[in-house]
């Protein structure tokens, strides 16, 4: 499983202004929403009535590919620091998953969607000459440890991704560059739960190149959307439909430096698919109405980093900057956006990591909150968003302006619109930042 907004590496907040990564909206709390972002985990327990932060600690320090897992534990999990982190207090504390991924760098991970405590993950160890060997794990007690390896790669075999099938669960897929120089893209496929693989060479198909999953297909097992990257065109869309036999493209970029941003397949409505992408800032969206087959524009829409779906809701997280806010809502398929919350929008650090966050709290006061922000008692924000929540989810994204929800955000919060007195604060903002994420390294 490809995290589409970080398609080109893993994105860290040093250097660069504010960002979402992703959302997750789990189907079972109907009320929790969790926004990863370059600059920690903002958070509301109340459907969006009060927002919380929590800032990013040793262990989930430039983390990405944020994930949560299913009932009873609901762990979040994020890849950081060469490791896969969790969390079972809502991003309050984090640990390191061990067993036999102890020590390997972690460069992909996915927690089923369809069993409960199932994490799998591709480690990397070095060396055999100047190859890395790329190995599949998978953990059955919701990431703490994984087991021995459900697949080693060849040597000079690159793994890019995995993803178990929603509705078949015993089926997993990964994707590879098979051969140091060949660059043959490949998409293995197990249907007994990773015991064994058949390899499908989809250079015959594509070409050569990188390839990367993208989502198996929620409703047929046998469809795989895949990110391909050539050297010519870029990255593009492919799928394949009859387990990896063969591959098509789908979706190819039409301007320059387009990028994939985010994708994502609506489940309560067969055939539905949204794809972002961003050329060089000018963000585009991409309906499907027919499983991926063709792709129709949708009419101004915002910067998309990620997609969550709830019920009838899609939720995206998007560019606070460019756009005037960090979190929309569509319900009517991604065709209209309405904002729900801008950083602006937090009132408090959690409690649970007030004092361990509240100086890099102040740091962050410049560009994204008011001071107050980093004083304020958690307890009695959450009460009073408890007790408006009604209104709050009535009146999500009320006070921006209309042309905020198409995506032509007016407000001065644009990057490139600040004036020149702010720029030293931003540069010494995210100074501060790098050293304290390179003192709580040494330490």
């Amino acid at each position: 499983m490809v995290p589409l907004a970080l398609a080109s590496g893993p994105a860290a907040g040093n250097g660069a202004l504010p960002d979402a990564q992703n959302v997750l909206t789990p189907g079972d709390r109907p009320l929790e929403i969790i926004i990863p972002t370059n600059f920690g985990v903002v958070l509301s327990h109340d459907a969006g009535a009060t927002w919380l932060w929590t800032c990013e600690q040793d262990a989930n320090a430039l983390g990405w590919n944020y994930q949560i897992g299913l009932s009873p534990r609901h762990r979040v999990f994020t890849v950081a620091n060469k490791a896969l982190a969790y969390s079972d207090d809502s991003t309050c504390g984090w640990r390191v998953a061990g067993g036999s991924v102890t020590g390997l760098e972690i460069s992909d991970a996915w927690v089923d969607r369809a069993l409960p405590d199932r994490v799998l993950a591709i480690g990397v160890r070095c060396c055999d000459g100047d190859n890395h060997i790329y190995a599949a794990f998978e953990s059955a007690d919701g990431g703490t440890t994984f087991g021995a390896p459900r697949y080693v790669a060849a040597s000079g075999d690159t793994l890019t991704g995995i993803e178990s099938s929603v509705s078949d669960p015993a089926i997993i897929y990964m994707t590879m560059s098979v051969g140091a120089t060949a660059y043959r893209p490949t998409l293995a496929r197990s249907a007994d739960g990773g015991g064994s693989w058949q390899l499908n060479d989809l250079t015959a198909s594509l070409g050569k190149g990188n390839v990367r999953l993208m989502a198996v297909d929620p409703r047929n097992a046998d469809k795989v959307f895949l990110l391909w990257n050539d050297p010519i065109n870029g990255q593009s869309v492919a799928a394949t439909e009859n387990k990896g036999a063969t591959a098509t493209i789908r979706w190819q970029p039409t301007a320059d430096g387009e990028v994939i941003k985010a994708f994502i397949d609506m489940d309560a409505d067969s055939g539905t698919l949204l794809l972002a992408t961003d050329a060089q800032g000018v963000a585009a969206l991409h309906l499907s109405r027919d499983g991926g087959k063709t792709f129709e524009p949708v009419a101004h829409p915002p910067h998309i980093r990620g997609f969550s779906q709830r019920g009838a809701t899609i939720y995206a997280a998007t560019d606070n900057f460019a756009d005037g806010y960090a979190l929309a809502t569509s319900t009517d398929g991604g065709s209209t956006w309405r904002p729900l919350m801008s950083y602006d929008h937090v009132q408090a650090i959690a409690g649970c990591v007030k004092a361990t966050c509240q100086s890099m709290c102040v740091a962050q006061v410049p560009t994204l909150w008011s001071a107050d922000v980093c004083s304020a008692d958690p307890s009695i924000v959450s009460k009073a968003g408890a007790a408006s929540a009604g209104c709050a989810i009535a009146g999500a994204g009320d006070g921006y302006p209309q042309q905020a929800v198409a995506g032509r955000a007016t407000l001065l919060k644009i990057f490139g619109q600040l004036p020149f007195q702010t720029l030293p604060l931003l540069s010494a903002w995210w100074l501060l930042v790098i050293v304290r994420r390179r003192q709580r390294t040494i330490r």
